[in-house]
């Protein structure tokens, strides 16, 4: 049975995603109860998690930072850009030039 390419990057990408937010959970729980001013709920907690993923993580103190919240950190954004590479850099596709391209005279 072949496997798709699409499908097994799509559940790379997945699990990336729900370790990033797992761990982000962890770390972030463990961080706020150090810090102030911070909410420490639950949803206060998963908000900043799920913040994690476009950069916007209220992570401005000085840490120390847990080891699960820093691989969190560097994993979640990860997850945003790998999905979706450009078309010319997919594997197995060939760039080729659009109609329009090749019809163009030159100097026009």
């Amino acid at each position: 049975m072949r496997v798709n390419g699409a499908l097994v990057r799509g559940l790379i990408v997945l699990g990336c995603a729900a370790t990033s937010l797992i761990l982000g959970y962890i770390g972030l729980r463990t961080f706020v109860l150090h810090q102030a001013g911070l909410g420490r709920s639950w949803v206060d907690i998963l908000f900043a998690d799920v913040q994690l993923f476009v950069l916007q993580a209220p992570l401005n103190g000085p840490g120390p930072y847990s080891l699960p919240l820093q691989i969190a950190r560097f994993l979640a954004p990860g997850t945003t850009i790998v999905p979706n590479p450009p078309d010319d850099l997919r594997a197995g596709q060939r760039v080729r030039p659009s109609r329009a391209d090749s019809a163009a005279a030159p100097g026009s």
